[in-house]
């Protein structure tokens, strides 16, 4: 007999399971499994952030409407003890396999037919495009962590799946000060290539590039701004990967770090005292006094607010540092343009002391 087609109705998509016998042909296909609609993602790029552009003319300074405003991601420019980092996490499936990369990460300015590599990144100043010449020892500076290999992953009915994975992260200080160096201007963006070839990048013209969202140091009105960051225990809800479960691969593999600066006021804005009473003798058992804090933005893009909503969902919310709670619904505050301005209230445990005798 003739085998059923699989078939997608809405989001559902039904698989043919039938074979070729003596029964009668079924009259329903299985339900397989809801499709994943990912909106708004290049082709190619199989994990974004919303950070990560497929072509630049799409950065959001490119496609202000009549009420935005430009946006730079903002970080620090002074010398703390440890300068701003971001990092930059990819999936992209690993055809190089049996081919010997010398190098899991290279400055476009370091690759030659004799020094290979996988991944790539070019730094490039915003308003001319001018690429930052890299050379080995600035690559130290700039580049603390660096890895392309692959990670374990269980899932929920304990299959164990290999994923590829490239994992590199900046110092974003050091940029801004070998810029500064070369005389060009402290505002940059990256781009990425990957090769999609069984060749190194280096030795072939077959590539994948994406771009990044510029960024820009804080030169005014520095403390405001906030370090917010998060932790998740695998995968957040872009599904990156948090975990250490790594493969053997080129560089050193490290966790990843959501942390991200974001332009805006931290403040407190009030106490809540909460007491356990016995009613019939009307007496304190327990008191405890919590904290609320209010994080107020300025505008805010679109994709920038997607980021910091992931980061605000992880399991530990770090302000500055100094761990909060999170959680209920985030506005956009704003009906006259496409900017986001976020009032975010954020709540911290003070004090929990029992009142009874010891």
């Amino acid at each position: 007999m003739e085998l059923f087609d699989s078939y997608i109705l809405g989001n559902s998509y039904y698989c043919d399971i039938t074979s070729v016998c003596e029964y009668p042909t079924p009259n329903s296909r299985v339900f397989c499994h809801d499709l994943q609609t990912m909106c708004g993602i290049c082709n190619g790029l199989i994990t974004t952030n919303g950070l990560v552009l497929c072509n630049c003319d799409d950065s959001w300074n490119c496609n202000l409407c009549a009420n935005d405003q430009p946006f730079w991601i903002p970080f620090e420019s002074a010398l703390p003890a440890v300068s701003d980092t971001i990092d930059f996490q990819f999936q992209q499936p690993d055809e190089i396999t049996g081919v010997e990369c010398m190098n899991g990460w290279l400055p476009e300015s370091l690759l030659e037919p004799t020094n290979t590599a996988f991944a790539t990144f070019d730094i490039r100043t915003c308003c001319d495009d001018t690429s930052l010449e890299i050379d080995e020892q600035m690559f130290g500076a700039i580049v603390l962590q660096q890895y392309v290999g692959s990670y374990n992953y269980t899932d929920y009915s304990g299959n164990v799946f290999t994923n590829p994975i490239q994992m590199i992260r900046f110092n974003l200080n050091a940029i801004r000060l070998y810029l500064e160096e070369a005389g060009l201007e402290t505002c940059f963006y990256f781009i990425f290539k990957f090769t999609n070839t069984r060749e190194c990048l280096g030795v072939t013209e077959s590539f994948v590039e994406y771009c990044s969202e510029p960024f820009k140091p804080i030169i005014c009105d520095k403390n405001n701004t906030q370090l917010i960051e998060s932790v998740y225990v695998k995968k957040d809800c872009f599904d990156f990967y948090y975990s250490n479960s790594f493969n053997s691969g080129i560089g050193t593999p490290f966790e990843y770090s959501n942390r991200i600066r974001v332009p805006g006021f931290f403040e407190q804005t009030n106490f809540t005292i909460t007491k356990e009473i016995i009613n019939t003798t009307l007496r304190t058992t327990m008191s405890q006094n919590s904290e609320t804090w209010q994080l107020r933005t300025t505008h805010l893009p679109p994709s920038f607010v997607k980021y910091l909503v992931n980061v605000l969902s992880g399991k530990n919310v770090y302000v500055n540092g100094v761990e909060y709670q999170v959680e209920g619904e985030i506005n956009k505050n704003n009906e006259a343009g496409s900017h986001w301005y976020l009032e975010v209230n954020f709540n911290k445990l003070n004090c929990t002391k029992s009142l009874t005798c010891e």
